[in-house]
């Protein structure tokens, strides 16, 4: 199915695909677990239907865009009718996980972006605005269902904002990696997934 043209695309529209997916598979309600952006979309996925949500693990969560993180997107939006995009993954990627120890997460990232078409990037960088001011809202909402939050302690673009919604929200548990960038289930999966499946498989 071919979907929406460059622009078109919205968060809700993405939950819903999600969602379409689960009733096709015959999924009632499950555990999520997103990367990165992926927990935006979990937050947005959890204001439509949150009886479908079991528990929720983030890995390097983003709850929040911060004004320097929203330049610098801001800046790939305005910059990407002249420069290539692959460069401007690049930055992106240097600016989020910027130490040496980041490196394989950087390679997983850029590896994957020349994957991504024009059309797809211009969808994904229109939604911005959309984003940020979703997730300015959601900010001040708790997570809907019981939730872990897993970051690393040298993630310098997100660690701030999570450190501060858990302690608005304690019921939102988190978990701190040292010496861990961003993705923190890539630079340090071990400790990732031991902390996930805990939570995951614990008994009420």
């Amino acid at each position: 199915m071919a979907g929406p043209p460059a622009g078109k695309y919205s968060l809700n529209l993405i939950a819903e695909d999600v969602f379409s997916l689960m009733e096709h598979l015959h999924i009632e309600k499950a555990h999520f677990v997103g990367g990165s952006f992926g927990a935006t979309l979990i937050r947005i996925m959890q204001e439509i239907h949150p009886e479908r949500f079991n528990r929720v693990v983030t890995a390097g969560g983003v709850l929040r865009l911060r004004p320097s993180i929203y330049m610098v997107f801001k800046t790939g939006e305005l910059l990407f009718p002249y420069v290539d995009k692959y460069f401007l993954y690049k930055i992106m990627a240097y600016f989020i996980m910027p130490r040496k120890n980041h490196a394989r997460s950087r390679r997983v990232f850029l590896d994957t972006a020349k994957n991504i078409d024009l059309k797809e990037y211009v969808s994904w960088i229109v939604m911005l605005n959309e984003a940020k001011q979703r997730l300015d809202k959601l900010f001040n909402e708790p997570f809907k269902t019981p939730t872990l939050l897993i970051m690393g302690r040298q993630d310098h673009a997100f660690l701030k904002d999570a450190i501060r919604f858990c302690s608005q929200y304690p019921a939102t548990l988190l978990q701190i990696i040292p010496s861990c960038g961003h993705v923190s289930n890539i630079e340090r999966f071990p400790e990732f997934n031991k902390l996930a499946l805990s939570f995951l498989m614990h008994k009420e």
